[in-house]
């Protein structure tokens, strides 16, 4: 028995120390971070959730702490496991080269087959890092965009200003950028607060 356990040893150090099974590891590996973090994650968020505004038997509160926490690391497994199989699958195809947009597109495909489902938890986890990147850069964009997309409006205060309005569920989010002293803020109002000229 011990023999066979030391083969066994012996040829498992082998596969992990091969260079050729290595991107094949990463993947595995991957899949096992994203799970274990999904897990160290949801596991205490949902525990407080449920303690703090879930009524119902503790069995129920379990239950809903236990398909939240799987539901979490299943995605992150899922999304990892996808993200570096793309990633070898497009570097593969490239003869080998990596290029600068490759994580990019596999991001994409990975995030949009794994996040794509509606349920509270991908509703919770996809739009906070790509909201929060897209708002903090939306000022920075607005200012270096050319004056041809930009629309001249009046602010509430009366004053000239320029910015963008973009529409999501009937409001305004508004870029208002002001001579003096030179700031910029957003403000998000409902249609009818702002007269364009």
């Amino acid at each position: 028995m011990e023999v066979a356990a030391e083969r066994f040893t012996r040829a498992a150090t082998e596969i992990i120390l091969d260079p050729k099974y290595q991107p094949i590891l990463a993947i595995l590996k991957g899949a096992r971070n994203g799970f274990v973090y999904g897990v160290r994650v949801r596991a205490p968020h949902a525990l407080v959730m449920a303690i703090l505004f879930k009524s119902g038997t503790w069995q129920s509160k379990l239950n809903f702490i236990y398909k939240a926490t799987k539901l979490h690391a299943l995605n992150l497994a899922r999304f990892v496991t996808l993200y570096k199989t793309s990633l070898l699958a497009i570097k593969v195809s490239n003869g080998g080269k990596e290029r600068p947009s490759d994580t990019f597109f596999a991001g994409l495909l990975s995030g949009w087959y794994v996040f794509g489902e509606r349920n509270a938890i991908n509703e919770q986890n996809s739009p906070n890092p790509v909201g929060t990147k897209q708002m903090q850069s939306l000022p920075k964009t607005a200012l270096r965009t050319s004056s041809s997309l930009k629309q001249r409006f009046r602010g509430r205060s009366g004053h000239e200003t320029q910015g963008f309005a973009f529409l999501p569920d009937e409001r305004q989010l508004l870029l208002e950028v002001l001579p003096d002293p030179p700031q910029a803020r957003l403000k998000i109002s409902p249609p009818a607060m702002q007269s364009f000229v």
